[in-house]
C-alpha cells in the first residue's frame, strides 16, 4: 500500500498535465459540493470550470462513460443555474422541497432508462474498441448521478440520498481504476452528504411559508 500511494504522490508532483489537472478537478468538485451543502449559487459556476477539467482527464484515462458524463453535468449545471437563480433575484421561488411520491417514481424509471441506453452505447462502442471494458457498476453510477443531479437542481433534499449511494460506488470504482484521489475526494463526498442533508433539512424546516 505504502509503495502504491508514493507511485501517485510522484505521479501527482511530477508536473504531468493530466495530474495537474486531475489534483484540479478533485478540487473544485469538492469545493462544488461543500457549496451545494451550504446552498450557494456560487457551487454552479464552480461546476462548469470543474466539468471542464474533468472531462480532459477521464478522456485521456479512457474512462468514456465518466468523460461524457461531464457533459451532461455541465448542461444540468446551467440549469441548476437557472433555477437557483431565479430564487437569488426572487422572481420565483424555488424553496427546498421533500420528495413526491410522482418524482420519485420518474426519477427511478429515469435512473433505470439512462442506465440501459448507456448501456446500449458502451455495447455499441465496444465493437469499434475492443479493449473496452464494460462495467455494470459504473453505468449505474453514471446514471444515478444524472438523476441526483436533476434533484440537486430542483432543490429536492432526498437528492443526497442518491448522492451516498452514488458516491459509494463511485469512490469504489475509482479505487479499483487506481484513481485513487478521485476515490478520497468520493470518500469525503460521503460526509458531506450527511452535511448537506443536515444544512438543507434546517433551511426548509425555518424557511417561511409561502403562498
Amino acid at each position: 500500500m505504502n509503495e502504491i500511494l508514493q507511485k501517485q504522490l510522484d505521479y501527482y508532483l511530477s508536473g504531468d498535465l493530466y495530474a495537474t489537472l486531475e489534483l484540479i478537478g478533485a478540487v473544485l468538485y469538492l469545493l462544488y459540493v461543500w457549496l451545494v451543502t451550504k446552498n450557494h449559487i456560487a457551487s454552479w459556476p464552480v461546476n462548469w470550470v470543474a466539468c471542464i477539467v474533468t472531462f480532459a482527464v477521464f478522456g485521456h484515462q479512457g474512462l468514456y462513460n465518466q468523460m461524457f458524463l461531464q457533459v451532461f453535468y455541465f448542461g444540468l449545471g446551467i440549469y441548476g443555474w437557472v433555477q437557483w437563480r431565479s430564487k437569488a433575484e426572487g422572481s420565483t421561488i424555488l424553496p427546498i422541497t421533500t420528495i413526491t411520491a410522482n418524482t420519485a417514481m420518474y426519477s427511478g424509471i429515469a435512473w433505470v432508462g439512462i442506465a440501459l441506453v448507456l448501456w446500449g452505447l458502451n455495447t455499441a462502442f465496444q465493437s469499434f474498441q475492443p479493449k473496452l471494458i464494460i462495467n455494470p457498476w459504473e453505468i449505474v453510477s453514471v446514471a444515478g448521478s444524472l438523476v441526483a443531479l436533476y434533484l440537486t437542481a430542483k432543490r429536492i433534499i432526498q437528492n443526497w440520498h442518491l448522492w451516498f449511494l452514488v458516491d459509494a460506488i463511485s469512490a469504489v470504482l475509482f479505487y479499483q481504476q487506481g484513481l485513487y484521489i478521485y476515490a478520497i475526494i468520493y470518500a469525503i463526498y460521503l460526509i458531506l452528504c450527511f452535511t448537506g442533508y443536515a444544512f438543507w433539512k434546517k433551511e426548509m424546516e425555518t424557511a417561511p411559508v409561502t403562498h
